[in-house]
């Protein structure tokens, strides 16, 4: 500012970012690490259970992959809580954007990039399982309809 002569050094407003607040990221881990341990405690108990004729009958292939889904479902919260700034550093003097690149971005970019793919593949898994398991029961009704007995093989559905 002095050295172009101005009397007075023009002073740019603070930013408003618009990041999130704190609290809701920590709401999302909590939330996330719930979802976590419920899904992981439901495989664990599909494992341990795995011979008994409930959960042979709940089909435990389906369920464990229903459990997988959505982990990865959930998992979409963690990089959705990263934030970050403009692309370029800012002159501290001036804050304008200079030519260096902030190192933030890079991530920013990946965890923007990782919210899809976990929420579009989780979606996918959840749902496939569950399709999964009513070709399996339709199979059972039709062929009961024709009062033949068979099974349906696993790698009939898969």
């Amino acid at each position: 500012c002095f050295a172009n002569s101005y009397p007075i050094c023009p002073k740019l407003p603070k930013e408003d970012m618009n990041y999130i607040n704190e609290m809701f990221i920590v709401l999302g881990y909590v939330l996330f690490a719930v979802q976590a341990a419920i899904s992981l405690g439901f495989l664990i108990w599909i494992w341990y259970y795995r011979n008994s004729t409930v959960v042979k009958f709940g089909q435990p292939e389906f369920l464990s992959i229903v459990c997988v889904g959505c982990m990865m479902l959930v998992s979409a919260i963690l990089p959705l809580s990263i934030q970050g700034g403009y692309p370029y550093e800012r002159d501290a003097i001036t804050l304008e954007e200079t030519t260096t690149p902030n190192t933030d971005i890079k991530r920013v970019d990946k965890a923007c990039m990782a919210v899809p793919w976990l929420v579009f593949t989780g979606f996918i898994l959840v749902y496939s399982a569950l399709l999964a398991k009513l070709i399996r029961v339709k199979i059972l009704v039709k062929d009961a309809a024709a009062f033949r007995r068979g099974g349906v093989k696993k790698m009939r559905v898969f």
